[in-house]
């Protein structure tokens, strides 16, 4: 993970970002929060949300590669792919928690 927390912040984003929604909104008059979730899902339990939680983090690794690639010691197509193959099974045969934040808002 803290390669990816590497990435977010090589491309100038926050990877907490979803955590700090709640507060960051709530400071803004004109909108009322209507809802406010965090959800889990181990990846492990080969529930279908699992299963696109696996393909989405393999995607996301896709998309970073030139930024985490060389932390990973990941040079060549060849070795994403190793690389990949491996984590896939890790994430699936390993408890691996992903964790989601989201924020509705009604504008007043």
């Amino acid at each position: 993970m803290s390669a990816f927390r590497d990435a977010c912040k090589a491309r100038g984003q926050n990877a907490y970002i979803g955590a700090e929604l709640e507060n960051m909104l709530s400071k803004f008059d004109g909108i009322n929060i209507t809802q406010s979730e965090c959800r889990l899902c181990d990846t492990s339990s080969g529930t279908n949300t699992a299963k696109l939680f696996i393909w989405d983090a393999l995607e996301v690794i896709k998309s970073v590669q030139d930024i985490i690639g060389p932390v990973l010691g990941i040079n060549t197509k060849e070795e994403l792919d190793i690389f990949l193959e491996k984590y896939k099974h890790d994430l699936e045969t390993k408890e691996s928690v992903y964790r989601l934040d989201s924020v509705a808002v009604k504008k007043l």
